[in-house]
Order: structure tokens, then sequence, then C-alpha cells
């Protein structure tokens, strides 16, 4: 049996506003598809981050049930998880359990509905041939807690799976992404033929040694933010033939409709650059999508007019797509601002919540995880964020940020009350984190 592995496709996806992100995405789709039929390989994984929403557009939720209509009805099996970008706010279903529930062909096994009952993660599987595809979606919450849930599941599934079963999951492994991103470590995977991964955007492969199965990470279709341009692997969906003894992993290379570009430059060197681009654009191939990091200095501050004006004119000039992703600033007291430029977003924004909470990074990282619950209107993970926040294990690190030491009777006399207890001092907390969540 040989199967294809996708993950991290962000249907939908459109940075800066560019539709053209997402035509590329389903470009890529669409070749991929048309040779994996060609190639006779009829069963897909895609391990999670199927949209870049978890309310799809109805025009990109109508596109992508046709599209799988399309090969299902062609006798393919498309597996897919829940990844974080599928996931929905409250207790709604993801679009995934609503093509699963209406294309036959489709599995989303442990999609949201299943994931909340009652069932145990030894009945989120598919049976396609000889194989069996256990599918563990992104679980939300708390890193703790989402470390320890993924320790019991990962233990539990260790006890069952074998040679004949597939691992599905989307997740961050230790040694592979951020440490606050990382849930799990890969001596932890259970001894399944191979495990299909999905979350980091990146391609990683691992063959397998000792005790720790083959597994992998495909990465995006496209670069999907300013950091991932500088990867470097080649764009397409791996392909694991599963009919030896080993996985055997190979890929195959679908390339991009366009080339995607970094330029970092003043303004004044803007055109020159861009003339560059332009000139080696290949026969055949879309407008060059351009993240511009503008560089500023003292001596040249152009205007925000002045240099929205010259981004239009070199874009029409050149025929490419420049978006400003960045500005460098020079000046000595933005120094650590230009080392940050293409660091992942959630980092820089994690760094800043740290420097205004007085340092506290585990303080930091539960204030960012609650501003992201409260946009996704996730009513319950937002209710555990605030409990642990104002739980009396942070009282300390609270009266330092508010200094609040200053009054050692009171701080004496209700250090061990949770912070939701005290009044006075949680009107002072809700004060803050409001500033942080505007």
């Amino acid at each position: 049996m040989i199967i294809a592995h996708l993950a991290d496709i962000h249907i939908g996806a459109r940075k800066y506003g560019e539709e053209v992100l997402d035509q590329d995405i389903k470009s890529m789709l669409e070749q991929i598809f048309e040779t994996l039929e060609r190639e006779h390989i009829t069963t897909v994984i895609l391990a999670g981050d199927v949209f870049d929403k978890p309310k799809p557009s109805h025009e990109d939720l109508v596109w992508t049930v046709r599209f799988i209509k399309k090969y299902t009805s062609r006798g393919f099996n498309i597996i897919a998880a829940v990844g974080d970008h599928d996931y929905p706010a409250r207790r709604d279903l993801t679009p995934l359990d609503l093509i699963a529930a209406s294309v036959d062909g489709f599995y989303a096994p442990a999609g949201a509905l299943a994931f909340r009952s009652k069932n145990s993660i030894l009945d989120f599987k598919v049976r396609i041939g000889n194989y069996t595809f256990y599918v563990l979606p992104y679980i939300r919450g708390i890193k703790q807690k989402r470390e320890e849930q993924y320790k019991a599941i990962l233990s539990r599934l260790k006890q069952v799976l074998d040679k004949t079963t597939i691992l599905v999951g989307h997740l961050g492994l230790y040694g592979h992404t951020r440490e606050d991103d990382a849930v799990a470590y890969p001596q932890q995977l259970p001894g399944s033929k191979y495990v299909a991964l999905g979350h980091i955007h990146n391609r990683i492969i691992f063959e397998g040694t000792g005790d720790i199965p083959p597994y992998a990470y495909p990465g995006s279709l496209v670069p999907l933010a300013l950091n991932e341009v500088r990867h470097t692997h080649p764009r397409g969906p791996l392909i694991i033939d599963l009919s030896g003894d080993h996985a055997e992993i190979s890929m195959i290379k679908i390339e991009p409709p366009r080339e995607y570009v970094i330029l970092e430059t003043e303004l004044e060197q803007l055109e020159h650059y861009a003339r560059i681009v332009a000139g080696r654009r290949a026969p055949g191939k879309q407008e060059p999508f351009v993240h511009l990091v503008l560089k500023i200095t003292e001596k040249t501050s152009p205007s925000k007019i002045r240099i929205r004006e010259e981004i239009a004119r070199i874009r029409e000039k050149y025929n490419l797509i420049i978006r400003l992703a960045a500005i460098q600033r020079t000046t000595k007291r933005e120094e650590t601002e230009l080392s940050s430029v293409n660091e992942d977003p959630s980092s820089i924004e994690k760094n800043i919540l740290a420097s205004l909470l007085g340092g506290h990074t585990h303080l930091a990282e539960l204030v960012y995880q609650l501003k992201h619950s409260l946009a996704r209107e996730d009513e319950a993970e937002t209710s555990q964020l605030i409990a642990t926040i104002l739980s009396s294990e942070l009282r300390k690190e609270w009266s330092q940020i508010l200094g609040s030491e200053s009054k050692p009777r009171r701080q004496h006399s209700d250090s061990k009350k949770p912070l939701r207890e005290d009044p006075a001092m949680r009107r002072k907390v809700r004060r803050t984190l409001e500033g942080f969540l505007e």
C-alpha cells in the first residue's frame, strides 16, 4: 500500500488580504491530486489545518467540498485530522465534521463532536485496506494540561498500535518547534508503521530508529508567513510506501505557481531589486510575491504616504505583488527589534507581553493564550485560563507587577487566597489585563 501525506494546507488563507495566496494553495492541491491519480495513489492523509479558519467562507467551503467529491467519486480515500486552525469556537462542529457527514470517502473520525464525547481515543480510527489509521486531533488549552493529555493518550496508544497501524496527528514535537509550542517528545510516539504529523510548516522527515517510529511533517504548500519564505524545502506531498518491513518515505515535488521572495532594502533601492526579481521570472510563472522588509535610518525616514505610493508605483511597473511585511529601524533603541523581524509573530507578541509583565514569561504565555481564546469565543478554555491566571499560585507575580508588595499587612493576610477572592487585587488585575487584551 502507498499513501500520500499532506498537512497545513490552509484553504482560505489571504495574507495581507491578497487573494493570490489562496489561489496558489488551490492550484497546488489540484496539481497534487492530478499527479496522485496518475500514479494510482488513492489514499491521502491531511494531517490538520485543512482550512485557515474554523469558519471558512461559503466560497471556500463549497470549493473544498466539490474538490473532495471529485476525487472520492474516483475511488480516493481521504483521512483528515483536526488542526488548531480547523477547531471551532465554543462547541460548534468543525468544517471537517460537516464534510465527513456529507461526502463518502472523506473521514474525520476525531472531529470536534467525537473528541468531546466519552469515546476512547481508540475509537477514532479508519480501516482502509490492511491498515488502521488512528487519528489524533489538535488538543487546545493551557500548555501544561495539553502535555498531560497528550502523554496519557500516546501512552494508551503505545499499548495497542503496531506495524499494521498508522498514527495521524496535529501537534508539535520537542526538537522540531519552539518549546512553548511543543507538547510531546518523539520517544513518546507509539510504535506504528508510520506517524503522519502536521502543525509545523517546515518539512521534517525522520526515518525511524530504535523505539521511535518513522514520522514526518510535510510542511505547508506555500509560504504562509514572512519567516516561512526562508524554508527551502520542496513543496508537495510526501509519499509513504508501506509494502516492505519499514515505511519508505519519498516525495513528489510540485512547483508553486509563483516565486515567493523577501527583499530587505531601503526605499531608494527598492526599484533596483524589484527589477532583478521581475527579470528572473520563469516562463509560465505568475507574478512574484515580494515580502518587503523596509530598512529605515534616522537620515532616511520617508512618510507613510511616500512608502505607499512608491510601492504601488513599482508594483505596477514591474508586475509584482509587493507587500510591506516589516520595517527595520536602525536606531540604537530599536536594535532588538531588528533581530526579531523574521521571528514567528507569536514569539514577538509573547516577548512584548513578558516585558510588560516584568519578565514573567509563564504569565505572559497565559495572557497570550487568553487573548486568542477570547478571539475564538472559546468559553471553556477562557474560563480555565482566567481561573489559572487568578489562582493563588500566581499571586506573588501579580503583586510584583502591580507593586502590591508595599502593603505587607494585606499581603500577609491574603497571601494564600486566590486573586478571585480578593476584590481589590482582582480589580487591579482586571484593569491590567484589559489593557493587554484590547
